[in-house]
């Protein structure tokens, strides 16, 4: 994410030129060389961008060592084109996400019917220009008969009140019904899609290395979710063999480390197979 840094007041907002970014990074890299080791693409949010490798990366073991470099380069390239207080941002949310004023060009949301997220926090342009993007938030809200909800748990201290409990100027009543006490309530997609984070993606060349790749990923994944959801968890597993959520974050991370190799050992028999 693209943030402008206001050294005089003290402030950091969302820079909405992610399509301005992209354009200047396309013309100087695929569109003048192909084989261009870089790749930009446009994201959910007007402050975000897409870096990802020119090509694919291999099957062996040595690929590991130049993911980070390309990582690299990629943060070099996209910072060089950013104009003076502006900046790239990883952080998984940025912090003042939705607060009023969070945006530069700063814009006030408008929940109404005819917009994309009708939220009362995310503008609509915050949302990247292109019509996917505003067609999805808007297909999705339809589709739900309602806006997105999310609720998460306030961390309290000594100065919040308690029971915590929003109140929505400009709400027609949707909010107030889906809030809940001691809850921070969002409304709009883009507090899930308008957030940073890093994508992998895996190539497989043969059924059965896919299926054992998915294997392991879905019993990764009944691991995260805890021990009441391991009899929904696809696959012919041995679940005796998994640790439940109480067990020391060591031995979590240990096992973790050993599915990871698994799925190594997946990966270079498929291709050795190919």
């Amino acid at each position: 994410m693209l943030v402008k840094f206001d050294h005089e007041n003290k402030k950091v907002r969302l820079a909405l030129c992610g399509e301005e970014v992209l354009q200047t990074l396309q013309d100087k890299g695929e569109k003048v060389n192909p084989n261009h080791p870089t790749l930009w693409r446009p994201e959910y949010g007007s402050y975000m961008i897409e870096g990802t490798p020119g090509q694919p990366y291999g099957g062996t073991m040595s690929e590991f060592n130049t993911v980070q470099d390309n990582m690299r380069k990629r943060r070099q390239e996209a910072a060089s084109v950013l104009k003076e207080n502006e900046a790239i941002c990883t952080v998984t949310s940025f912090p003042r996400l939705g607060c009023p004023g969070f945006t530069l060009p700063e814009y006030k949301p408008t929940p109404i019917e005819g917009g994309a997220s009708k939220s009362l926090f995310f503008p609509d342009e915050a949302i990247n220009k292109h019509p996917r993007f505003s067609t999805l938030t808007r297909n999705i809200r339809h589709r739900r008969g309602e806006k997105v909800v999310i609720n998460v748990p306030i961390f309290k201290d000594k100065n919040t009140p308690s029971p915590f409990i929003e109140t929505f100027p400009n709400d027609d009543g949707e909010a107030a019904k889906a809030a809940k006490p001691d809850y921070i309530y969002m409304d709009a997609m883009g507090f899930g899609m308008g957030n940073c984070c890093l994508q992998l993606g895996q190539s497989v060349y043969l059924l059965e290395g896919r299926k054992a790749l998915q294997g392991v990923l879905d019993r990764l994944e009944c691991d995260r979710l805890g021990a009441e959801w391991l009899e929904s968890c696809p696959g012919e597993w041995d679940f005796s063999e998994l640790i439940d959520r109480w067990l020391n974050m060591s031995r979590q991370c240990a096992q973790v480390a050993k599915r990871a190799s698994g799925i190594l050992g997946c990966i270079r028999n498929s291709v050795a197979s190919r």
